[in-house]
């Protein structure tokens, strides 16, 4: 399926060719855009460019169609309505996405996907990570951040300064215990300790790899295994499934001394 940049033009070249594969000899020719929910972005307009006879439709819709915001994509539907000779009208309907802005600090991601190629490379066993595209990476740098997000965190904080900033804001009596880390602007996620933002771009990576498929045996057990055997070596697991938390084990461990699983305190 062709993929646009988030207030980018698109660009269409389209056979004018039938379902069944035979040619549309077409004496005039439309078009419509519509989002995921069908509703109408660019109403029936004539593709100007068009000329009797022609074999293909060229067209392009303005970049200002692609704007979207706090998603990871938006699906459009491009409708080619073509007036055949006999007078039959033939639609064609080509769908398409429209990508959302590229991963940025605290814009559904604790780093940009550079720093997150960068932080990868400082772990090991990355194996779903290693073998995955940009685009599926950065579906799931999204969907980790999410997930570390629905997390509580005691986070301790070295400076007086940082205190007297933040107290008032949050309207917490102790700041060990943050509920809404993803609600946070840059500006006061810098106010907290270079270790524990560190702690984040290393676990987004590692719920990256989780999230494609990188830990199977943690899969094994959600799905109720209790015993593998392949060839002459077998593992038994305790009868009864896992603890569902909000993120993996591998996630956890890199969090660990930052999550907290004790009364959860939002802002005030």
């Amino acid at each position: 399926m062709k993929t646009v940049e988030t207030g980018a033009n698109a660009a269409f070249v389209i056979d004018l060719v039938d379902t069944g594969g035979s040619i549309i000899d077409a004496t005039a020719l439309t078009y419509a855009l519509y989002d995921g929910s069908n509703a109408v972005v660019i109403a029936e307009t004539a593709v100007t460019s068009f000329a009797v006879g022609d074999a293909t439709a060229s067209l392009t819709i303005a970049g200002s169609y692609h704007q979207i915001t706090g998603a990871a994509a938006q699906s459009r539907l491009l409708v080619l309505r073509a007036t055949a000779a006999n007078g039959d009208i033939i639609r064609l309907n080509i769908p398409y996405l429209v990508l959302g802005a590229p991963l940025a600090f605290m814009s559904r991601s604790y780093q940009t996907y550079q720093d997150a190629e960068l932080t990868a490379y400082g772990l090991p066993n990355l194996d779903a990570w290693n073998l995955a595209s940009e685009q599926e990476k950065t579906r799931a740098l999204m969907e980790a951040f999410d997930r570390i997000g629905r997390l509580a965190f005691s986070v301790s904080y070295h400076s007086a300064d940082v205190v007297t900033s933040i107290a008032p804001q949050y309207g917490m009596w102790q700041l060990s215990t943050i509920a809404d880390l993803n609600t946070f602007t840059p500006a006061e996620m810098d106010l907290l300790p270079a270790e524990f933002i560190a702690a984040l771009k290393r676990a987004q990576v590692i719920e990256a790899d989780v999230i494609m498929g990188g830990d199977e045996v943690a899969q094994k057990r959600e799905n109720g295994l209790l015993s593998e055997t392949v060839g002459e070596s077998s593992t038994m697991w305790r009868s009864g499934r896992p603890l569902s938390l909000a993120v993996s084990k591998r996630t956890l461990k890199a969090l660990s001394g930052y999550v907290s699983f004790g009364v959860r305190v939002g802002r005030s």
